[in-house]
């Protein structure tokens, strides 16, 4: 746990094995974390030879943590592999990605599994459009977007993207997404349905194209939109650094030196400051958005993955 103003840890809290995705709730009292028995592949094994691993699958789950008395308050069930998630905007339910094969629905108020949705393979990151309406989802091992109705916790469609979409984020009116592609280094756009889920109508086929190209040893990780300044942050895995892309051209205005290996990262709510977990250098470190300047370097534990941010 950071304070954004102090930059400083406030408490480090114990909650289960190899936690990775990151919710906050919209009050900020609960944060749901990622937890998974799986372990961790090293860097150049297959991921056959990892499967073989041995793995706790009671370690599986949603930690839920109180977030003022800084402690543990149960683990939801939350299908196998857990990686990332995603809340609800009613907050009664939890999207989250499992890595094993899908997206599990959990029942926040009876803390139990709703349903399990298929998706492509090795979905990596959940996100909810800001009307609530879609819950989308990117598969690296499927190299696909699916579109999940929120409504009919259904999937409507699926969308080759890319050869590894890690991450991605919507355009502020949800009419859009963006995806940051690992091994294209590069960020796409795809547009979303118009109306309203659940209507029963056939949701129109899509095709993403390419926004901007990074250099190829750039190798995105994570990406953020800073919508008051027309701007998607793009965490470079391989770089050390943070490319700032402009929307309007689209054009890569710069890349700045945050790390090692940036990975997940997060905007305070006004938007001023940008928080990257740094896997490589076991830190978080903090970007001034209006001078794009690394203002601290913060020590947090090993291998950071993600960062979520309070209200």
């Amino acid at each position: 746990m950071l304070d954004t103003v102090r930059g400083a840890v406030i408490a480090t809290v114990i909650v289960g094995k190899r936690p990775r995705g990151l919710a906050v709730s919209h009050d900020g009292s609960r944060l749901y974390v990622a937890v998974s028995g799986v372990p961790r592949c090293p860097s150049g094994v297959a991921r056959a030879r990892c499967a073989r691993l041995p793995r706790d699958l009671a370690a599986d789950g949603v930690a839920v943590v109180d977030t003022r008395t800084l402690k543990v308050l149960e683990r939801l069930p939350a299908g196998s592999d857990p990686v990332e998630l995603a809340l609800g905007h009613s907050e009664r339910q939890l999207f989250v990605a499992d890595e094993d094969g899908g997206v599990s629905v959990v029942n926040l108020r009876a803390g139990t599994l709703l349903t399990h949705i298929h998706v492509a393979s090795g979905p990596r990151a959940v996100r909810v459009s800001p009307n609530g309406e879609w819950v989308a989802v990117a598969s690296d091992l499927g190299h696909a977007l699916t579109l999940i109705d929120s409504h009919l916790l259904e999937s409507v469609r699926t969308t080759a993207l890319g050869r590894l979409p890690v991450d991605l984020t919507f355009a502020l009116d949800g009419r859009e997404a963006y995806v940051a592609d690992e091994l294209d280094s590069a960020v796409y756009r795809i547009g979303m349905p118009a109306g309203l889920a659940g209507e029963g109508t056939p949701v129109p086929a899509a095709h993403g194209s390419v926004l901007v190209r990074l250099p190829f040893a750039d190798r995105p990780a994570g990406i953020a939109l800073d919508a008051s300044r027309g701007r998607l942050y793009v965490s470079t895995g391989r770089s050390g650094s943070v490319a700032v892309i402009a929307l309007a051209g689209p054009t890569l205005l710069r890349e700045v030196h945050v790390g090692t290996r940036p990975q997940g990262l997060a905007l305070t709510p006004n938007e001023r400051l940008l928080f990257i977990a740094d896997r490589g250098s076991n830190a978080v470190t903090v970007l001034d958005t209006a001078t794009l300047r690394v203002l601290a370097q913060v020590p947090v534990g090993h291998s950071p993955w993600a960062v979520a941010m309070g209200p």
